[in-house]
C-alpha cells in the first residue's frame, strides 16, 4: 500500500513515542509533525491526506471546522475510548478518530477509511456544485428563449436556434448571450 502523507499537529505535551510509533506504522511512513501556531500557514496543501489533532477540548473543535475548509481529512486521536468526544465527533467534520490503545492495524483502517470518505464527499460536493451550475444555466437559457419568443413570436425550437447562431456568431457561449438578452429585456421593461 502507498504510504499516507500524514501531519501530526503537537499540542502542549508530547504524544507517547509508542503512540508515534503505532501511527507511524499505520501510515506507512512518520508523520510530519508541525506545532499549533503553524497548522493555519501549513495549508491548504493538496500532497497531504490527513491531518491528526491529539483532541482535549473545544480549540481542537474549533480547528477542525477551520481546516475542513481546505478539504483535507481531519482525525482526532483520543488517549482513551471518551463516548462524549466521540458523539461530538458524530456532529463534527470529523473523519475518524484514533485512540492509544489501537493497534497500527486498526489506525491504519480508521485512516484509510476516514481519507477515503473524505475524498468521496469532496468528489460529491463538486458534482452536486456542477450539477447545480448546469440547472442555474437551462433556466436561464428557458427564460431566455421565451423573452425572444415573446418579443419576436418565436416558436421554441426558433429561439433556442437564435440562441445557437448568436452564441456561435458573436464567439460566446450561449448562456453569455441568453444574459445578455435577458439584461435587455429589463432595461426596456425599466
Amino acid at each position: 500500500m502507498q504510504p499516507l502523507h500524514i501531519v501530526l499537529v503537537q499540542g502542549h505535551a508530547e504524544l507517547p513515542e509508542a503512540l508515534l510509533h503505532r501511527l507511524s506504522e499505520a501510515a506507512g511512513g512518520a508523520p510530519e509533525v508541525i506545532g499549533w501556531p503553524d497548522v493555519m500557514d501549513r495549508f491548504p496543501d493538496p500532497a497531504v491526506d490527513g491531518v491528526i489533532l491529539p483532541f482535549r477540548n473545544r480549540n481542537e473543535q474549533d480547528l477542525t471546522a477551520k481546516l475542513a475548509v481546505f478539504d483535507v481529512a481531519v482525525f482526532w486521536i483520543v488517549e482513551r475510548r471518551d463516548t462524549a468526544c466521540l458523539a461530538l465527533a458524530s456532529r463534527s467534520p470529523v473523519a475518524g478518530c484514533l485512540t492509544g490503545s489501537m493497534s497500527p492495524l486498526e489506525m491504519a483502517s480508521v485512516l484509510r477509511l476516514g481519507i477515503d470518505r473524505s475524498r468521496e464527499l469532496r468528489r460529491l460536493a463538486e458534482r452536486v456544485s456542477r450539477l447545480e451550475s448546469e440547472i442555474d444555466t437551462r433556466k436561464l437559457l428557458e427564460r431566455a428563449k421565451g423573452v425572444l419568443m415573446e418579443r419576436w413570436g418565436l416558436t421554441e425550437e426558433e429561439a433556442r436556434r437564435r440562441l445557437v447562431r448568436q452564441a456561435a456568431e458573436k464567439g460566446r457561449p450561449v448562456a453569455e448571450i441568453a444574459r445578455g438578452i435577458l439584461m435587455l429585456a429589463r432595461v426596456r421593461r425599466d
